[in-house]
């Protein structure tokens, strides 16, 4: 990763107790602004990377009978979202 174009660095110490890697844990990433994001997890070892939408907007998709069904949706309060004219 290019250390000029990092955003923000978290420093997240895992709680102590038997190793599992799949165990989840959340991290809370606190974004100032929308947009699309690198998020990269590094230990010693190893590294992983996922890419991180960040929008006041969430859209939900259902397929379903050969259909599919999309809804855009406020991503605070769960309301829909205006239809564009």
């Amino acid at each position: 990763m290019n250390p000029q174009r990092v955003v923000r660095v978290w420093r997240y110490d895992a709680p102590a107790g038997p190793m599992n890697a799949w165990e989840p844990h959340e991290i809370p990433v606190k974004l100032d602004e929308s947009g699309v994001y690198l998020l990269e997890a590094t230990d010693a070892h190893r590294q992983a990377q996922v890419i991180l939408f960040a929008s006041p907007m969430v859209l939900v998709a259902r397929g379903e009978h050969g259909k599919l069904d999309v809804r855009a949706l406020d991503a605070t309060t769960g309301e829909p979202r205006p239809t564009p004219l």
